[in-house]
């Protein structure tokens, strides 16, 4: 695996991770974050941008593990930052890595010196040149990958990490195995290739390793390193390479740069022609290797660190005033080499012709020049860089923020004109926020000076206090209009993340005048037959005996007739109208 990946299981395609991707290295497919291993510079920002803590770092302990357990002789470089995690406990790592089974114990440090010298050579030259120092991997990887044309102005040195771990393997002998421990992600990659690298870990690593075995550095003794140091040990604060550089007086002026924004920027200013015969020290990290990719570093601040690395070479100072000043790797220096090749290493995407590109920005929803915001929301500089990335299928459509929030509100607003329903939402305050096209025309609202005013200009709104206070949402409530001479049947629901009402009614004026129009004809029919009744009545008292059976028919009928139309009348009482 690459040596950060996403778990498939937890991505929610949520694209933090894509938006600070400051080389555009992350692609999605299935919803799913893939990082591209031909453009990622290995600095770690996905991961500390994902929200699902969804990344998986690819690790070497286990592979150490194994060296020990073979009873391998096992030497460890770690990187002169350690301090800054360790603090008043550093002097006590050395006897912590070799209680875990490490045979050698020194710092990169030592290893600084060499390739400071081939820093101030260059810095000597007066050839108008510029020049990048060479120890941060994540630089040389933009810089290979992305601006290939400044390949050739690395300082072609190795870093003081792969010189001391090729130092060491001259040393100890080729059959030892090499070890670094650092604060960088990236180190892992540039190790990767190097044969005089085994294996690479972080300090985050180290932590939990220690963690795991119980080793609990308060305990301990302090310890020796089998290298003394007592030089450089400032190395790891940023601009430490501008200052030694520049106490030599060199022809060239030296510049610190940190953060892979700035690198960038920087690059930028150099394809303009906007800098010439300058040495950049460059960090992609901001505060450098005091803030590496590879620390778990939440728990203090960046002053913090520097504060444990200045104590820690005072104290070195101190203990090892009198220690021989003698460089321990001067008979080694000749025969192992320092220099380093660095190659381009651009893959260029594919372009698009005029009407390949007009297709995919349509698709955004960007058809004039004002539609292409450039926002930077999908992690693309440009709406047609992001277009080109769509159309080399290492982006989405789905990344364009404000295409996906246009594409929401067509489809809320397509429901929301488009319903027979009277809609509104109104605020807490019983403020109206907005009516639907229907509700405007209810209303004879001709303009949208309605927004803001209460509700209870239009409707009563005891309704609402009512479903407000009693946590409960209101159904087919029947409320006059009585200036318009309307009647409503409305809905009320309370959005409690939102905390808005939605109101949804609908004209019912029309059905209930329909209803009285038919009670007054049943009224009708049962005042007619009432009047039948008696006429009966009357002609019953006129005739006597001669009809007195058929005349108590006709009252039966009659009477049944009344009573069927009072029964129905009260039946339609009980229903909603």
């Amino acid at each position: 695996m690459w040596y950060v990946n996403f778990k498939k299981t937890r991505c929610k395609s949520c694209y933090a991770c894509a938006r600070v991707c400051p080389v555009n290295a992350i692609k999605f497919k299935n919803e799913q974050a893939q990082i591209l291993k031909d453009r990622c510079i290995v600095c770690n920002e996905c991961s500390k941008a994902c929200p699902q803590k969804n990344s998986i770092l690819k690790s070497e302990v286990s592979k150490i593990k194994f060296f020990l357990k073979n009873k391998n002789k096992v030497a460890v470089s770690i990187a002169p930052s350690f301090v800054s995690i360790f603090g008043e406990n550093s002097h006590k790592i050395p006897t912590a890595l070799k209680k875990l089974g490490f045979t050698y114990v020194e710092e990169t440090v030592i290893a600084t010196n060499p390739v400071l010298e081939q820093y101030n050579h260059y810095a000597d030259l007066d050839d108008g040149e510029n020049y990048f120092t060479s120890f941060c991997p994540t630089i040389n990887n933009l810089i290979e990958k992305h601006f290939p044309q400044f390949t050739k102005n690395l300082i072609p040195v190795v870093s003081p990490f792969l010189c001391h771990t090729r130092l060491m393997k001259s040393k100890y002998h080729t059959d030892t195995k090499v070890v670094f421990i650092g604060p960088c992600l990236a180190k892992k990659d540039e190790g990767s290739t190097d044969v005089s690298v085994d294996a690479v870990i972080t300090f985050a690593e180290l932590q939990k390793w220690f963690k795991k075995e119980n080793t609990n550095l308060d305990e301990l003794e302090e310890g020796e390193f089998d290298v003394i140091c007592k030089d450089r040990l400032l190395f790891p604060i940023v601009g430490q390479t501008t200052r030694v550089i520049n106490d030599k007086n060199p022809v060239k002026k030296v510049i610190t740069v940190e953060g892979v924004k700035d690198c960038m920027d920087i690059l930028h200013a150099l394809e303009e022609g906007r800098f010439t015969n300058t040495i950049f020290e460059m960090s992609a990290c901001i505060h450098s290797c005091l803030n590496g990719s590879g620390l778990d570093n939440h728990k203090t601040t960046y002053q913090e660190r520097e504060i444990n690395v200045r104590n820690y070479r005072q104290k070195c100072k101190i203990k090892y005033k009198d220690f021989d000043d003698r460089y321990p790797y001067e008979d080694y220096l000749d025969k192992t080499p320092l220099g380093k090749i660095f190659t381009p290493k651009k893959v260029e995407l594919k372009v698009p012709n005029d009407d390949e590109l007009y297709s995919i920005l349509k698709s955004m929803g960007k058809t004039t020049l004002k539609d292409e915001l450039n926002c930077g929301g999908c992690g693309y500089k440009t709406c047609r860089d992001h277009a080109i990335a769509i159309y080399n299928t290492i982006s989405e459509i789905n990344m364009c923020s404000p295409y996906m929030r246009q594409k929401a509100e067509n489809i809320a607003n397509l429901i929301f004109e488009s319903s027979p329903f009277l809609i509104g939402l109104v605020d807490k305050e019983m403020n109206i926020l907005e009516f639907n096209s229907n509700a405007k025309q209810f209303f004879d609202i001709k303009d949208d000076d309605y927004i803001g005013y209460p509700m209870f200009m239009y409707v009563d709104d005891a309704a609402f206090y009512d479903c407000l206070n009693n946590y409960k949402n209101i159904y087919n409530n029947i409320v006059p209009i009585e200036d318009m001479n309307k009647t409503l049947s409305q809905d009320i629901f309370w959005l409690h993340d939102e905390e808005i009402f939605m109101w949804m009614a609908y004209d019912i004026t029309e059905k209930i005048e329909n209803k009285k129009h038919a009670d007054q004809v049943k009224q009708d029919t049962m005042e007619l037959a009432q009047t039948v009744i008696n006429k009966q009545m009357t002609v019953v008292q006129e005739i006597g005996r001669l009809l007195g059976e058929t005349t108590a028919e006709t009252k039966v009928i009659l009477s049944r007739v009344k009573n069927l139309i009072n029964e129905d009348n009260s039946s339609d009482n009980l229903r909603n109208p």
